[in-house]
């Protein structure tokens, strides 16, 4: 149960008011383990984060479940954006609205009174990316810089951007750093 033992790794950048969370772990990490990263995450942010609006993109997702279900707990209000390619399993929740959309189409109002952002929604991994590389950069690169402009243009005061190994690509070592 130690989280240490189970090789993630979190890094904090700060840029400006925008945080960027990497993570690197295990892609066998069982549920169990990937709740309690997430709960320290939460902890953490939770320090200085009280009822707020969130906006979550790729929400229906593994991580996203998870996180979701706790920022509720939380006593947040979140709007998630994700097209669920892969179903959507959150319960309905009087201070969750969860919209399909596909994050390359989202619409500036949707941003409206959001103070924070959570950006979760990629497609993952190396193999999905090679499918079709053009929908990958436009999905994982343009949705994301637009998400950032538009963040922007309606004072949202911080961005969460979290990605997993897949950025450093594919390396001959066993264990991938930073360095």
């Amino acid at each position: 149960k130690q989280l240490n033992s189970q090789r993630i790794k979190v890094k904090f950048s700060r840029i400006k008011n925008y945080f960027i969370i990497t993570y690197l772990f295990n892609h066998d990490m069982d549920n169990f383990k990937m709740k309690v990263f997430f709960y320290r995450m939460i902890n953490l942010l939770n320090k200085t984060w009280n009822n707020l609006k969130i906006l979550i993109t790729g929400g229906c997702g593994f991580k996203g479940t998870v996180l979701i279900e706790k920022l509720l707990k939380d006593g947040h209000e979140i709007l998630n954006l994700d097209n669920r390619w892969f179903g959507n399993y959150l319960d309905d929740h009087p201070r969750l609205k969860n919209i399909k959309c596909d994050i390359r189409d989202m619409k500036l109002d949707y941003f409206d009174g959001v103070e924070r952002i959570i950006h979760l929604a990629n497609i993952a991994n190396d193999p999905a990316v090679d499918l079709n590389p053009v929908m990958s950069w436009e999905v994982n690169v343009l949705a994301g810089q637009r998400l950032a402009e538009n963040a922007i243009k309606s004072g949202v005061k911080q961005i969460i951007y979290a990605s997993s190994g897949s950025v450093y690509g594919i390396k001959e070592e066993e264990k991938v750093t930073e360095e």
